[in-house]
Formats: C-alpha cells, structure tokens, sequence
C-alpha cells in the first residue's frame, strides 16, 4: 500500500477521505488504531496494517477447509450459514466460495442476521437481534454455522447460539475472522486469526480499545 502523501494533503479534505478510504478499502487488508474521535482520514492515513490481504486469504482458506472438514465428518447435506450483518458479509461471500470448491455435493443456507450492539451494550457484553431473527421454520433444525466477522465480548455469537439451540438445533458450531482478546468469554470454533489483546496491558498504556477495519468491517458505522 502506497502513502498518499502529499496528494491527500493538496485536496480538500471531502475528497481526500473518499481518495484514502478508497484506496485502503480496495486492498482488503485490515487495520487497527486507538479508538479516538478524530478524523476518519487520519485514522486510515496512520493505522498500521494488521493482516494484509495474502494473510486473510490464507486464514479463509484455513477456515473453509476446517469447516468442510466437520462437515464431512458428520455426514452433513445441508448447512444453515448464519452471517451476521453487516461485519461478515464479506467474510461469509469469501468462506462460501472457498466451501463450494471444496465440497461442491454441499447445500449452503445462508441466513442473514442483523444484530445490535452499540458500543454501551458492547461495553457490557450484551446484544440483541435488530432484524432476520432465526426461526424453527428458517432452521429446520438442520446443522448450523454462525460467522462473525470477530469476537470481541462474544456477545453475538452467544446470544445466536442460544437462540438456535432453544429452536431445538443441536449441531452448532461458529466461525470469525479473528478472535480479539486473549480473555474473551465466547470462543468460536474456527478463527481465523487470533490477535490475543489483553485488556489490562492496553489500560496501563491508557488505550481503552482497539478499533479494527477493512475487509467488510466498519469504520465508525461506515
């Protein structure tokens, strides 16, 4: 990824964010900076790289093979995907067309899900379905995976896995692209990356979080 340099600096700045973020959007890798209330393009400018593009292809392929291995294991035809919305949208496109290579015989159900969790219910590890809630009619109690884009309190893994398993399904299993805290109270059964923060070394450095985007994930709700 090239700086832009003095080019950003020379426009104004409407055009200078759609230039950046265009530039680092189109490559697909992830970033990470501070959570702070500044500029959006700053934060994009001056965010280091945090998996480039090859490494995330690696850890989907990674994923999708691990995936396509239990289902083999267990016989499974027919598979609820869950994608929740709109972080893993671009996770699920990606680990669908990896799974459809590797088990072209496989029917892949794919169920969207919004989810709500502002940053307050984030804080207190709580989520609540916004729109595309599962049914026992959507289910049908067939073998379900949940994809996230990342576990950071775990919440919206949590919550949907209890949901699916009180509509009486009973093979279940959940996947995100990375898993954010060493200490994170949900675990999800295929991660692609696991970035292993810690919470009390980021306070001593007076940092209250990370934000991470790219690759389908957001950037102050854009």
């Amino acid at each position: 990824i090239h700086h832009p340099g003095d080019f950003i600096k020379t426009m104004p700045f409407a055009a200078a964010v759609i230039a950046v973020m265009a530039i680092f959007v189109a490559s697909g890798v992830l970033l990470s900076e501070q959570r702070k209330d500044i500029e959006k393009i700053v934060k994009v400018a001056t965010s280091p790289i945090v998996y480039s593009k090859d490494e995330i292809n690696a850890a989907i392929n990674s994923m999708a093979q691990q995936i396509c291995a239990w289902i083999h294991s267990e016989g499974i035809r027919t598979l609820n995907l869950i994608s929740v919305l709109t972080g893993a949208r671009q996770l699920t496109q990606s680990l669908l067309s990896r799974m459809h290579e590797i088990s072209p015989d496989a029917d892949f159900r794919v169920l969207p899900v919004s989810v709500e969790a502002t940053r307050n219910n984030i804080a207190g590890g709580e989520a609540s379905i916004r729109d595309g809630a599962p049914t026992s009619e959507t289910l049908g109690a067939r073998p379900t995976l949940i994809v996230d884009d990342l576990v950071d309190t775990g919440a919206s893994l949590e919550l949907l896995k209890s949901m699916v398993e009180d509509l009486g399904v009973t093979d279940i299993k959940t996947a995100a692209l990375i898993n954010k805290y060493d200490n994170t109270r949900f675990k999800a059964d295929f991660v692609g990356f696991d970035l292993g923060l810690k919470k009390n070394e980021l306070v001593q450095r007076g940092i209250s979080d990370y934000w991470l985007f790219g690759f389908g994930m957001d950037i102050d709700g854009k």
